[in-house]
């Protein structure tokens, strides 16, 4: 389950990057892809308060998934 839940992660972090780097045109996609974002991220951890930066990458033991949050 946990590999299905960071591939659903990653998907849509794609997305909202692919989102980002085209002009970020359309708001409202933006906000529905960040509100599934933090959907499938709580379902993996717990995160408390609001979600303000992530960062996904390869690195040397594999993905690396960098949550900064808000009070």
């Amino acid at each position: 389950m946990n590999l299905e839940v960071m591939e659903g992660i990653v998907e849509i972090h794609n997305r909202y990057r692919e989102w980002a780097l085209g002009g970020r045109e359309d708001e409202y996609l933006g906000g529905a892809l960040l509100d599934q974002l933090k959907e499938h991220l709580t379902t993996f951890i717990h995160l408390d308060g609001d979600l303000t930066s992530l960062k996904i990458a390869k690195g040397g033991s594999g993905l690396e998934l960098t949550i900064l949050r808000g009070n």
